[in-house]
C-alpha cells in the first residue's frame, strides 16, 4: 500500500508540473475511464474492494478518486481553450482532494492494522 499510494502521489505530482508548464501530459491519465485503468484505481477495485468494500469511508474514497481523475480532465481542457487561471485552479482542488483521499487511505489501512494486530494480543 505504500508504495501504490506513493507512485499516485508522484503521478499526480507530474501531472500538476507538466499542466504548471504546459508540457504535454500522458493521453491516459485523461481518457474518460482513466480512473479503472490507473494503478490505484484498479486496486481500489480489487483488492482494496475486497478489503473495505463494506466500510462507509471506503466508499468516499472512491469518489474521491473518481472526482480527482474528473477534474484532471477539466483542467487539462480549460488549459487547451487557453484558459490558464481556471486549469491552474483546478489543479489546485484536484491537489487538495488528491491530498485528502491519501490520508483517508492511509487512515482506512493503518485502522485494519492496528486492529489485527491488537486481535493477535488477545486470547479468546
Amino acid at each position: 500500500m505504500p508504495t501504490l499510494l506513493e507512485g499516485h502521489g508522484q503521478r499526480t505530482e507530474n501531472f500538476l508540473l507538466a499542466m504548471r508548464e504546459q508540457k504535454s501530459i500522458p493521453q491516459h491519465v485523461l481518457e474518460q475511464d482513466a480512473e479503472e485503468k490507473c494503478h490505484l484505481g484498479r486496486w481500489l477495485k480489487g483488492d482494496g474492494s475486497l478489503r473495505f468494500g463494506e466500510q462507509s469511508e471506503f466508499l468516499q474514497i472512491l469518489q474521491r478518486h473518481e472526482k480527482i481523475h474528473h477534474l484532471a480532465r477539466q483542467a487539462k481542457l480549460a488549459l487547451d481553450n487557453g484558459d490558464v487561471a481556471n486549469a491552474l485552479y483546478l489543479g489546485s482542488v484536484l491537489e487538495c482532494e488528491n491530498n485528502k483521499m491519501i490520508k483517508e487511505l492511509r487512515n482506512l489501512v493503518y485502522d485494519e492494522e492496528s486492529a489485527l494486530s491488537c486481535s493477535h494480543g488477545t486470547q479468546h
